[in-house]
């Protein structure tokens, strides 16, 4: 797909990310699809609380198999433009189809690469949780650098799921990305 940019990872994101690396994603991305039936309500509330307008240019970091993206294209007035980033070439192979105009981009979230204010919205969905907390910092750091004066960050941070059923979904996943 042309619109799927080469991975060329620097060593420090592997640093940065801790634990996660490659090899890790790799196992992980496959299961990540299904997974997002426990995360779509959690998605969909934070494509409302955006509230995206087509004029919007829109980021999401640590996109994944696009699943924010994907609600966000289903809102009401979908953007014309958005990118979604992520370190891990695994993950965005088993992106969901977006709209023609978007893109995914393997690329650094710490070193983005794109101009200062280039973003009207950004969103990071399950992302905060797997970078270092001393690391944090720097990460949104740079998202504020690629955000206009009022642009918005939405973030999307997991909780172990309550239900009986929620965790014996989790259960696999959280035991195969622990590996």
């Amino acid at each position: 797909d042309p619109r799927r940019g080469a991975c060329t990872r620097p060593r420090v994101l592997l640093a940065r990310v801790g634990a996660w690396d490659e090899a890790r994603w790799r196992r992980v991305a496959p299961m990540v699809r299904w997974q997002i039936v426990l995360e779509r309500p959690a998605l969909a509330e934070a494509a409302a609380l955006a509230s995206p307008r087509r004029v919007d240019r829109v980021l999401d970091l640590g996109t994944g198999t696009a699943g924010m993206l994907e609600q966000l294209a289903q809102t009401a007035d979908p953007p014309q433009f958005a990118v979604g980033v992520d370190s891990s070439q695994e993950m965005l192979a088993h992106a969901v189809q977006l709209p023609r105009s978007w893109q995914l981009l393997c690329a650094d979230a710490y070193e983005l690469p794109f101009a200062d204010n280039s973003f009207d919205l950004a969103t990071m969905a399950y992302l905060l949780h797997v970078i270092p907390a001393a690391n944090r910092r720097a990460l949104l750091s740079e998202v504020a650098r690629v955000l206009t004066r009022r642009g918005r960050l939405v973030v999307v941070t997991p909780a172990r799921p309550r239900s009986l059923l929620g965790r014996a979904l989790f259960a696999p996943l959280a035991w195969r990305a622990e590996r």
